[in-house]
């Protein structure tokens, strides 16, 4: 791999695509966002059409857990307006996760997906975000988390687009 910052462009890019073919096998349609600016990707129904979040992460050897963090300015921090001639950066906060439907988290050691329906985030006015779930054979008490109900929940997504 290059250097950090490439690895996580790599990762990320390969948690879209792991998460479209998931969807897919499941009988799901699903489209990749042209540009990012919060969507990663669209589910389609038949008359619905839902905007999903995907992060992906690996496991941290360090703590034995996944980490996922949605910064003020993560979804489009290279998003540029041209504006005679100069770019110029637009800004987003996190309210714009709000207007997408699912958050898919990927944690790609242990081959599990978080599917969390962003109504039940709360995320209003902050500017830093995370999650960090420990699978339970990783756990050293055995407490469930309150992400345990999204392990591979795709049949919330099912429910969803119909």
């Amino acid at each position: 791999m290059r250097n950090k910052k490439h690895q996580s462009l790599f990762i990320g890019e390969a948690g879209v695509h792991r998460v479209l073919s998931e969807l897919y096998l499941k009988g799901i349609n699903a489209s990749q966002s042209g540009i990012d600016i919060g969507e990663d990707i669209f589910i389609v129904g038949k008359t619905t059409k839902k905007g999903a979040q995907i992060k992906s992460a690996h496991l941290s050897k360090k703590h034995n857990h996944y980490h996922f963090a949605f910064r003020g300015n993560y979804f489009d921090s290279y998003a540029r307006r041209n504006l005679k001639g100069k770019h110029k950066k637009i800004s987003y906060s996190l309210n714009r996760l709000k207007e997408v439907a699912f958050l898919i988290l990927w944690c790609i050691n242990d081959n599990i997906f978080l599917i969390i329906p962003t109504n039940v985030e709360e995320l209003n006015g902050k500017n830093y975000y995370q999650i960090t779930w420990r699978p339970k054979n990783r756990r050293q008490q055995n407490k469930d988390s309150k992400y345990d109900k999204f392990i591979n929940a795709w049949n919330l997504i099912e429910k969803v687009i119909k």
